[in-house]
């Protein structure tokens, strides 16, 4: 089994399912959802096992509808 850690990209669980939506958590903006889209856009289409460090149940995958937990 392989994870993927995502560290601060996702700050908050809306940002999985609404990834091009800007953060004042990020330093730069427009370049974290630029980030978080090309990311968990390719965390989908690969069927990524992700770990989120800032989501109460930290593992599981990324859907079109959002976060699916595997804990």
């Amino acid at each position: 089994m392989r994870w993927r850690f995502t560290g601060d990209l996702l700050q908050v669980p809306p940002q999985i399912a609404i990834p091009d939506s800007r953060s004042s958590h990020d330093e730069d903006p427009e370049l974290g959802a630029v980030s978080r889209v090309a990311i968990l856009g390719r965390a989908r289409a690969e069927d990524w096992r992700v770990a989120v460090s800032h989501v109460g149940r930290p593992f599981g995958r990324v859907a079109a509808d959002g976060w699916h937990s595997e804990t």
